[in-house]
């Protein structure tokens, strides 16, 4: 896993395998999703509010990967989501509360890279206004970063799919006693 210091605290980039299976039962339950809290749907389809879409069956190979790189780190994986973008949407600037890290597994990319904010832009003697870092998409990537950083996707050009999988991930020690959220399927149940 590639270890770099943007802005003075770590990220993780590596390459994950991602099955065939996998990737189409994500897109068949994509489809079945409509946008929350979007009538313009400018904003990409979300499973955000259904929680641990990597506990769904079919995802366990990718999931395992995603456990033993949190485990690298010290971490224990959190909630789990995927979301869906086409032609014209894109994603706030926002960040992730309750976590230590976060995660972004790029599934079907064509562009539409994800813009990472620095935390301290503006806000200290001297620093640069608007520091970022400009992550291409790529598929079959995961990235993982601190949870605090903003981040956003600008507006989705071409006419392919953007897909990708987001989760929050906890510190070992403290898992699920500091702010994980215990909605949705936990451990492939109800």
């Amino acid at each position: 896993m590639e270890k770099f210091n943007p802005f003075g605290d770590y990220f993780y980039k590596t390459k994950i395998k991602i099955l065939p299976q996998e990737k189409e039962q994500l897109r068949v339950f994509m489809d079945t999703l409509t946008p929350l809290f979007d009538p313009n749907k400018v904003a990409p389809v979300t499973s955000y509010t259904l929680q641990y879409i990597l506990n769904m069956p079919l995802m366990s190979n990718l999931k395992k990967q995603v456990e033993g790189y949190l485990d690298e780190i010290g971490c224990v994986l959190g909630n789990s989501w995927g979301q869906k973008y086409i032609k014209n949407q894109s994603h706030r600037v926002h960040t992730h509360c309750n976590s230590v890290y976060s995660g972004i597994i790029y599934v079907e990319v064509t562009d539409s890279p994800t813009f990472f904010l620095h935390p301290y832009a503006g806000n200290i003697p001297d620093s640069p206004k608007f520091t970022y870092l400009y992550q291409n998409a790529e598929p079959n990537t995961m990235i993982l970063f601190p949870s605090y950083t903003a981040h956003f996707v600008e507006k989705h050009t071409n006419n392919t799919e953007r897909i990708v999988i987001s989760f929050n991930a906890y510190d070992k020690v403290y898992g699920e006693t500091k702010g994980a959220p215990k909605i949705g399927l936990k451990d492939g149940k109800d």
